[in-house]
C-alpha cells in the first residue's frame, strides 16, 4: 500500500490505471482539496511521463449510499493530453471523518479532451 497524501492509503491495480484509497485526516479540511491532492499524486503515479499541470473540475454528483455517508463528489483533471478522475465519499465512523474512493485514468489524447 502506498501513501499519496498524509493519512491516506492507496492500492493500485497492477494492470489498469485504477486505484482505491482510504484517507483518515487528523483534522477536518476541504474535501475537494483532499480529492485534488490525491488526484495529482495518483496522476504522477499512473502517468509519470505527463509533466503538464492538470486543471481540475468539480462535479458534485454523489447520492448518499449509506447512513454513515455525509457527502461526496467527483473531480476530473485534464492536462491537455491525459484525463484523470477521482470519486470519493465522506463517511463519519466512530466520531472520525473517513474518505473512501477511487482514482482512474479516463483516456488520453484527443478523445480525452472531448469528454
Amino acid at each position: 500500500m502506498k501513501t499519496l497524501a498524509p493519512q491516506t492509503g492507496f492500492l493500485r491495480h497492477e494492470k489498469y490505471d485504477l486505484g482505491v484509497f482510504v484517507s483518515v485526516p487528523e483534522r477536518a479540511g476541504d474535501e475537494w482539496d483532499l480529492a485534488e491532492s490525491i488526484g495529482i499524486a495518483a496522476a504522477k503515479e499512473f502517468f509519470p511521463q505527463e509533466v503538464a499541470p492538470y486543471r481540475w473540475k468539480r462535479v458534485d454528483s454523489s447520492k448518499k449510499l449509506s447512513k454513515l455517508e455525509r457527502s461526496g463528489g467527483l473531480i476530473q483533471g485534464f492536462n491537455g493530453n491525459q484525463r484523470v478522475i477521482v470519486e470519493f465519499r465522506r463517511l463519519d465512523v466512530q466520531n472520525r471523518t473517513v474518505y473512501v474512493g477511487y482514482v482512474s485514468g479516463l483516456g488520453a489524447g484527443r478523445e480525452a479532451g472531448e469528454l
